[in-house]
């Protein structure tokens, strides 16, 4: 089988082209750009280049040079499909020797493929001619996949960007949070309705984080404490009483969401971080109705808050903030342990220290600075307030699997080990899901109005594949994988419709949570494969791997016969937008000469 390299920088025209040659029985590589493609060519030189003139990075005639300077690339026929009016570039594209040149603005599908097949046969007498014959082709296989590099390293390189004391100060001094006018207004016309009703006024506040903090701080106070901690925005709304929670609400200040300055403070949009903060909330109180053990009320409280610290540092440092945003972006790396580096406090720490400082109960305030530690340590760091962490935790991974709003973060989490501490037989990913889009559009309506409920911005952060993306997911635990559920939404939904068909996949994910699913995790990929119908011309199906330490692995038998990479988890959508891209892009390409690893 003829291997063709395809080289453009248009996504859709290598999409369209790889298909036409797979089905006409070629196998296809493809690349953007030209240091994409002298890797690849330098791993396993292709029989073919099809390959456009201009590229974002060099040009094919460069290309064409450093072929021809090693003999073991020389034999590669080249042809121009190209956009290029110019002559002297095609001209001189035809001397370094292109076997064709084919202009974009003629291009037929018959006429594409005759020209293509006309060069193979060429090339196959001549090597008939010359009396040398095709080398019989072997199994192919593959290298094992190197261990993914744990992306918080890179950390190490970086100072922070304040002091300790002026971060100490700032929070001694801590101004007043500021929140959008409509909650504000929606709750004082509340307050000052004729038919006023408690629960609505609850209801209002507890919407909003901002006002939320403010109430619960003062129902704590000394002024308003009772002999029991206030654990509600309920609770809190009675013991302030209406008249006095009145007069609370109207001195907090509000953000202009027309001034972009207030709109993106600290680099974050607002409107997203506050949706995030709302469905967290709704999505944890869904949780602790399936829980016998939870209040939904308390956990809701718990949870509206959770990044209540996040909030202080955004509206604090909103420069430095910007800069942490970017640097966690850029490097792939969890939003907290950036926090951590560049301002010497992670948001759940300074959340333990804000909200300790304003006499909230001790077990809400456990529950929100500790809801990201690792499940297996909840029981000894809040052992009285685990369960109301783990479920914070388990709907905040929900939320950003859902893509619903934005914390700033864009880490995708494990959830399975927050179901398994949870307990709970109904619980799962569907019965989590299901409803959970509507309850937060009718409360985020009660705030902004049905018709305004539609305009709030979508989460802008989600994986941009080069080519189509048709996943193949596998992982031991379906029912509780919320990696799963936000792969599987990202799935390109094209396919032949007409006949009922999905696309066939063209990527394995495999989540091996466990070294001890290896095998089992194997032969579910085979057993998924056994099922598929051949495409013609396609190459072994690529596999990405996602572990917690990016190095667990299929059987060497299995994974030696597939491209394969390895991705850790929690994973930025950045390195698993650029993992996916490597693969069904053909970066990683067979082994020659492959010989079995020796066993030890």
């Amino acid at each position: 089988m003829q291997t063709i390299l395809l080289i453009d920088s248009c996504p859709l025209t290598r999409e369209c082209l790889s298909t036409i040659l797979r089905v006409k029985g070629y196998r296809v590589q493809s690349a953007a750009l030209i240091s994409q493609a002298k890797t690849m060519i330098a791993k396993r030189p292709p029989e073919m280049i099809i390959t456009e003139i201009r590229l974002p990075d060099d040009n094919a005639l460069n290309l064409m040079r450093w072929l021809k300077s090693d003999p073991k690339f020389a034999k590669a026929r080249i042809c121009m499909l190209t956009n290029a009016p110019a002559k002297k570039p095609i001209m001189e594209a035809i001397e370094l020797g292109a076997s064709k040149v084919i202009l974009k603005s003629k291009f037929t599908i018959a006429g594409f493929i005759e020209q293509i097949n006309a060069i193979v046969s060429e090339s196959a007498q001549a090597a008939a001619g010359s009396g040398t014959q095709p080398a019989e082709q072997s199994e192919l296989r593959y290298l094992l996949p190197e261990p993914a590099t744990d992306p918080a390293l890179a950390l190490k390189a970086i100072k922070p960007i304040i002091t300790r004391s002026q971060l100490n100060a700032q929070l001694e001094e801590l101004p007043e949070l500021r929140t959008f006018a409509k909650p504000i207004d929606k709750v004082l016309q509340a307050i000052n309705s004729p038919e006023i009703a408690i629960e609505l006024v609850a209801d209002l506040i507890k919407i909003d984080q901002v006002l939320a903090m403010k109430v619960m701080r003062t129902a704590n106070s000394s002024t308003y404490a009772g002999t029991e901690d206030t654990l509600t925005l309920k609770d809190a709304v009675l013991r302030i009483g209406l008249e006095h929670l009145g007069e609370l609400i109207a001195e907090i200040q509000s953000i202009d969401p027309s001034d972009p300055g207030h709109a993106h403070l600290g680099g974050l949009d607002h409107a997203l971080f506050w949706e995030h903060a709302l469905s967290v909330a709704l999505c944890s109180a869904k949780i602790a109705h399936q829980c016998q053990s939870l209040d939904p009320q308390t956990v809701f409280t718990a949870a509206i808050l959770h990044d209540i610290g996040r909030m202080v540092l955004l509206q604090s440092f909103p420069e430095q903030y910007a800069q942490v945003l970017d640097q966690s972006h850029t490097l792939g790396v969890s939003l907290e342990l950036v926090e951590k580096r560049l301002l010497l406090s992670d948001h759940t720490q300074i959340a333990q220290t804000v909200l300790g400082n304003a006499n909230l109960p001790k077990d809400l305030v456990d529950a929100i600075a500790n809801h990201h530690t690792p499940p297996a340590k909840l029981g000894t760091k809040c052992p009285k307030s685990a369960l109301v962490a783990a479920t914070i935790e388990l709907a905040d991974r929900m939320i950003h699997a859902m893509g619903i709003g934005s914390s700033g973060s864009r880490a995708i989490a494990p959830t399975e080990e927050l179901f398994i501490l949870l307990d709970s037989p109904s619980l799962n990913i569907e019965t989590i899901t299901a409803g959970l889009g509507e309850e937060i559009d009718k409360m985020r309506s009660m705030i902004f109005g049905s018709g305004q409920s539609q305009s709030m911005p979508s989460n802008p952060i989600a994986p941009a594949f080069d080519r189509a993306f048709h996943p193949l997911y596998i992982t031991m635990d379906p029912e509780h994988d919320a990696i799963g559920h936000w792969v599987m939404s990202h799935r390109d939904n094209g396919g032949d419709q007409a006949c009922g068909q999905s696309p066939a996949p063209n990527i394995a994910i495999i989540h091996a949570r466990q070294a001890k699913d290896r095998q089992a995790l194997a032969e579910k990929l085979i057993e998924a494969q056994s099922k598929l119908t051949p495409t013609p011309g396609a190459g072994p199906l690529p596999v990405l791997i996602l572990s917690p330490t990016g190095k667990i692995a299929l059987p060497d038998e299995v994974l030696t016969r597939h491209p394969s990479m390895h991705l850790m988890t929690p994973f930025s959508v950045l390195h698993f937008e650029q993992r996916v891209n490597d693969l069904i892009n053909g970066l990683i390409r067979p082994q020659e000469n492959w010989t079995p690893r020796k066993s030890a």
